[in-house]
């Protein structure tokens, strides 16, 4: 069984499309080259989106930024009166139904208040679970299974209707969304497997730095602060008396490539009153959390300043369950696109698939907990 997916991927600025082709019965992933458009410019993403995988079936997973749609996480415990007694699908219903039910209530006040919008402008777009065990032995590993702790892990998604019909109006007929979520939440929940205490994961675009929180039982985004790699950009041009523009385009292929150790020396002391504003914001929620460290994910960021140890990087490699193998296509599947436009691969369109792949993995109960929430999804 292969499946045809597209990670669209939008930032505050831009919208990325990665497509994939999973074989399930192999093992075996296959990713071909991203492009990358302004995040506004519907009509190139219309466009390529038709003519995708054409002429064929294909899924999408959209991943939006906080400003668009809020995730949240949450691990919920349930002790069981009766452990010698089996456990029934009633029980896990029962059990999905009410967990799904209170985190639905205490997150939608939340969602009303991060995306700014009214009541009647909010949609409860997802409901997943990705996870349930009964004393840490995983659901459906045994015929029948007895136990005291029932361990479930699922999430919740809102999103503004604005934002929901723009992203299924970018798509054709034969195209159907499969996985729809905030896309810092999701690449927190996939770095918790690096991180065994609360940590904070940071995602800096152009002009801001979002900044998600896990904790032993819950992944939600946690703060926002003013600081961009465009103040990078502004340090660049100025040691350089370059312009802002050409800045620009330079910068990201300085940050790609290896610089001379005497340029990078060089940006570095003159980038210290921006790096320094850095580290005090990401210091200050890390404490505040109460957080063992702060992992980042910029690769522009990651070649260009020094931080201290309490603040990592995103993991090098690649990102998928290791069950999967991933292979690297050089084809393209965007015919209006010249090879030199598509932009290197990034952690979040990986990120999202490998949380994709855990909701495969669980259809049962995934359709357990949708056929409760189906009343509320998509009203």
């Amino acid at each position: 069984m292969t499946e045809r997916l597209a990670v669209v991927s939008f930032t505050p600025d831009l919208a990325t499309i990665t497509p994939f082709e999973v074989d399930f019965s192999g093992k075996e992933i296959a990713q071909y080259p991203s492009a990358e458009f302004s995040k506004d410019d519907y009509r190139s993403l219309r466009r390529h989106l038709r003519w995708l995988f054409y002429p064929l079936r294909y899924d999408v997973i959209f991943t939006l930024p906080s400003t668009e749609a809020v995730t949240v996480y949450e691990r919920s415990v349930s002790l069981r009166e009766n452990p010698r007694a089996a456990i029934d699908e009633g029980e896990i219903d029962n059990f999905i139904s009410d967990t799904l039910w209170r985190l639905y209530e205490r997150t939608k006040p939340r969602a009303i208040r991060a995306l700014n919008i009214s009541d009647a402008d909010l949609l409860f777009r997802d409901a997943s679970v990705f996870h349930l065990s009964v004393d840490e032995v995983p659901w459906g590993s045994e015929k029948e299974m007895k136990g005291r702790q029932m361990d479930l892990e699922l999430s919740v998604t809102f999103a503004s209707r604005d934002s929901n019909h723009r992203m299924e109006s970018l798509l054709p007929d034969r195209a159907s969304v499969v996985f729809f979520a905030e896309s810092g939440s999701v690449a927190t929940r996939y770095l918790s497997q690096f991180h065994s205490r609360p940590f904070l994961f940071g995602a800096i675009d152009r002009q801001m730095v979002y900044l998600f929180l896990r904790t032993k039982d819950r992944i939600a985004h946690y703060d926002s602060f003013a600081w961009g790699w465009e103040k990078l950009e502004e340090v660049f041009a100025a040691a350089y008396n370059i312009s802002p523009a050409v800045a620009s385009s330079l910068f990201g292929i300085l940050a790609q490539e290896e610089a001379s150790p005497h340029v990078l020396r060089h940006f570095r002391l003159n980038a210290k009153k921006e790096t320094r504003e850095l580290l005090m914001g990401l210091t200050h929620a890390r404490d505040r959390a109460n957080a063992s460290t702060v992992c980042l994910a910029s690769g522009i960021l990651s070649g260009l300043v020094k931080l201290p140890k309490m603040i990592t990087f995103v993991p090098d490699g690649d990102i998928i369950p290791s069950s999967f193998r991933l292979e690297k296509k050089s084809g393209s599947f965007f015919p209006f696109i010249w090879p030199r436009e598509c932009v290197r691969e990034n952690f979040f369109p990986l990120a999202s698939l490998s949380e994709y792949l855990s909701i495969f993995d669980n259809r049962p109960l995934q359709h357990l907990a949708r056929r409760r929430v189906r009343w509320l999804l998509a009203q």
